[in-house]
Order: structure tokens, then sequence, then C-alpha cells
């Protein structure tokens, strides 16, 4: 399997012109392979994917994209649990099943909130990872440690954001050294991975 170029976008909020032409220039510069976008409308989510003639996946202000180096077979799109008294305020969780060169590759994107409704929100993405067998990508967004990603065979490379966490967990791959920047539409993280030597042991042993 080739390298793939992986990126991450938490972005401000609605993309007007500006924020978009910034994000489209990014997008143009580093030619990711896989995408994910949190915090983003739809309307936003499927001009981007026609442009860049990328395939796409949304639920709850959450996309992923990809390349035609990725090939999707299925794509569940979940909310997660509801807070409290806000029953209309749902985020999305996104999970694909697909292939990459012939091989299965699993993709997952998720914003977690900021309030004690996130403790719910972890429980139900971990019980989500838990069933996914194989090498598989995990972007997140205000990344929750108790998420315990690398106790489920991820190694994870996160950028630190103020409140925000952007993230990208990897398991059954290396990643190079991750470039966070910010920019006029949000904040950005961005790496290439590498399949990792399949007669490399494992990393540790899963725990549920």
């Amino acid at each position: 399997m080739n390298a793939l170029r992986l990126a991450a976008v938490r972005t401000h909020g609605t993309l007007r012109a500006d924020a978009m032409r910034s994000l489209a220039a990014y997008l143009s510069e580093h030619v990711p392979d896989l995408l994910a976008i949190h915090g983003v409308d739809e309307g936003d989510a499927l001009a981007l994917a026609t442009r860049f003639e990328y395939g796409w996946g949304y639920r709850g202000s959450e996309a992923l994209f990809w390349s035609s180096a990725y090939r999707a077979r299925a794509i569940h799109d979940r909310y997660l649990p509801a807070p409290l008294l806000r029953p209309f305020e749902r985020r999305g969780l996104l999970c694909i099943e697909g292939e990459c060169a012939g091989a299965n590759l699993a993709l997952s994107a998720v914003r977690f909130s900021q309030d004690r409704a996130r403790a719910h929100e972890v429980r139900f993405v971990r019980e989500q990872l838990c069933r996914m067998d194989g090498d598989a990508l995990f972007f997140a967004a205000a990344l929750d440690p108790r998420l315990r990603l690398q106790s489920l065979d991820f190694t994870v490379v996160a950028a630190p954001d103020g409140s925000d966490t952007l993230a990208i967990g990897l398991r059954g791959f290396v990643a190079d050294v991750a470039t966070a920047e910010d920019a006029a539409f949000g904040k950005a993280l961005r790496l290439t991975a590498q399949a990792r030597d399949r007669e490399a042991p494992p990393i540790s042993g899963r725990e549920s």
C-alpha cells in the first residue's frame, strides 16, 4: 500500500467566502487522500466534494472525504447520544467500511462536546471502535483521553488547540511528523501514514 496523505480540519463555523477560499487553497496544496472536517455544514461539504472530486459521507456536522485511492463499501452515519435537556442538538459519528490497495481499511470521525454529555459520547464511540477489526483510521476533534485509543492498538497523533484537540488515530499504520496549522478556515492537522510492516509484532493487546 502506498503512503496515504491524511488531514483533519476543525472549522470556525460556517465557511464564509474567504474561509472557503482558504480551505480550498489548503486542499489544493496538500491534496489529502483522506480528509475529515469537523463542524462543517452539509452544503459546504458537498461543495468541497464536488470541487475536488472526493467521495464523501456526512452526519451531524461531521464529514469524511476520500480520493480514488480509497473505495468505500458501506457508510454508517450515526448520531451520538443526545445531551440531556437538548434533544435536538445532535453530533454525528461517521463510520466507513472500505478498502485501500486491496486491503480492508475502516474510517471514522467524531467531534466530542465540551460538557457533561461527553462521558456518554465517549462510551458510545468506544463501543463502536471496539467493533472495528483490522486497519483503521480515526479522526477526532476535542479528543477525550478516556477513549483509551492505545488499548485498541491505535497510535494517536494530536495537536493541542486550546479547549479543542485535533487528533488522528492510526491502527496498522505508522505516521511521519505531523504538521498543525491555523488558517482562516480554522485549525488543521496533517500527516502521511505508511502501512505497518505486517511481520512487526502488535503494539499491545486490546481491552474492552
